[in-house]
């Protein structure tokens, strides 16, 4: 199994982590539901994990795709630029989600106001996700690139 394949293979837990996430912790909202919370906070820590660690399988993947026919490395910029901040925002949010719980402890009157937080969080990094899921499937599947999104490196005859 190489780079690629292990990131093939591990992208889509930080992408669909966020999502479930984000669906329970409204769900835990409109039911007043601890357990369901919890889970949500489990998925965001468990996307905030993954996450890195897709970005690290991603620079091995990188390595074996970026001289493939249709592959450029603005494409693979582009998706990378976007896990960046994919990223970051999964690791604030699964903090955040850790912190809501201490609140909802210790500091209760500020309970509601971090859920809120922690569920507009939740909204940014799952858009976050999925545009970078989105971006980083361009770099193989040209069935779904459009002709103004295939970028030309410098120097490239067309």
């Amino acid at each position: 199994m190489n780079g690629a394949h292990q990131h093939l293979l591990l992208n889509h837990i930080p992408l669909f982590g966020v999502s479930f996430g984000l669906l329970l912790l409204l769900w835990s909202m409109l039911r007043k539901s601890k357990d369901v919370r919890w889970a949500a906070v489990f998925f965001f820590v468990l996307a905030g994990v993954a996450g890195w660690i897709a970005m690290e399988t991603g620079e091995s993947a990188e390595e074996i795709v970026e001289n493939l026919p249709g592959v450029t490395k603005a494409l693979i910029h582009d998706h990378e630029e976007a896990a960046e901040f994919a990223n970051i925002s999964a690791t604030v949010l699964a903090v955040l989600a850790l912190l809501m719980e201490f609140v909802s402890v210790y500091r209760a009157r500020f309970f509601k106001a971090t859920q809120y937080v922690v569920l507009l969080v939740a909204a940014v990094s799952s858009i976050a996700m999925a545009r970078t899921a989105f971006l980083g499937g361009h770099i193989r599947h040209t069935e779904i690139r459009s002709d103004a999104e295939v970028h030309q490196e410098p120097g490239e005859e067309s």
